[in-house]
């Protein structure tokens, strides 16, 4: 018996080519084949590689791998969810619930609700479903149908909901989640950190020219409003209004000049008092 190792014994090496893979076989009892278990529950395990064929092979002694339930792989990192009575359906997007192992459906309302870790990929039934964590998601009915190149960003009206409108109301979450590689089949899952949305809808821009009451230390071309000789400002504070008042005219000053011809409709400023 070999447990590792070269085997030359060539009734022991099956007819392949050199350089096959061979795997234990799922099927038939302490046979080799050159096909890889892909069934849920059976294991894949390689076992051998063909250095000359019906020759020789190198044993190889690697740990087997479950198919299925549990298992994860590197392309699509899914795996299978037993929950009693999820209430979920192929494309809800999910986060934890908070309670040890247990899912409920995420939405961008706010950043708790927001904290989305997966999509239900299938429903076996009530109480089973495959939830994909990363990488490619390719079940259609869990791809929107919209155009490849698509960002899609959790919804923030529909819970487990994607939605190719990024959210733009304050207290709400932008929460990118996934990119459409194929439309309406395949997408691919990107985990990327949400933002809560701000009161402000916008930054206003530092270089224009605002008319300020004081200087700032952010704006870079402001003009500051001071008052002129005569004149005072009653500054309501922040929300409410500045008042200017005419101190001058107040205390009874005049003003004097001569009425030009009304043609002209202009004034010169002279001697004369009105």
């Amino acid at each position: 018996m070999v447990t590792n190792g070269h085997i030359t014994t060539a009734a022991a090496v099956p007819n392949n080519t050199a350089g096959t893979v061979l795997f234990l076989s799922s099927s038939t009892a302490g046979a080799l084949t050159t096909t890889e278990p892909t069934t849920d529950g059976q294991i894949s395990k390689p076992v051998a590689i063909v250095i000359n064929a019906n020759d020789s092979m190198m044993f190889i002694n690697l740990r087997g791998k479950t198919i299925g339930a549990e298992a994860i792989t590197t392309e699509k990192l899914q795996s299978t969810i037993t929950q009693s009575s999820h209430g979920f359906s192929v494309g809800d997007v999910i986060r934890s619930s908070g309670t040890n192992g247990q899912y409920q459906k995420a939405v961008a309302s706010t950043a708790a609700n927001s904290e989305a870790i997966g999509i239900v990929v299938t429903v076996a039934d009530s109480n089973t479903f495959t939830g994909a964590w990363g990488g490619i998601v390719d079940t259609a009915s869990a791809v929107p149908n919209v155009a490849a190149g698509t960002v899609l960003f959790l919804s923030e009206s529909s819970t487990g909901a994607l939605t190719a409108t990024e959210p733009s109301t304050a207290g709400q979450v932008s929460k990118p989640f996934a990119i459409v590689t194929n439309q309406n089949t395949e997408m691919i899952l990107t985990h990327f950190r949400g933002e809560v949305i701000s009161s402000a809808s916008a930054n206003a821009p530092v270089d224009a020219q605002y008319l300020t009451l004081a200087t700032n230390g952010t704006l870079t071309v402001e003009r500051v409003l001071t008052a002129g000789t005569g004149i005072t400002f009653a500054d309501g504070g922040a929300g409410s209004t500045l008042t200017v008042t005419n101190g001058f005219m107040a205390s009874g000053g005049s003003i004097t000049g001569h009425v030009l011809p009304s043609a002209q409709n202009t004034y010169d400023l002279g001697s004369s008092s009105y």
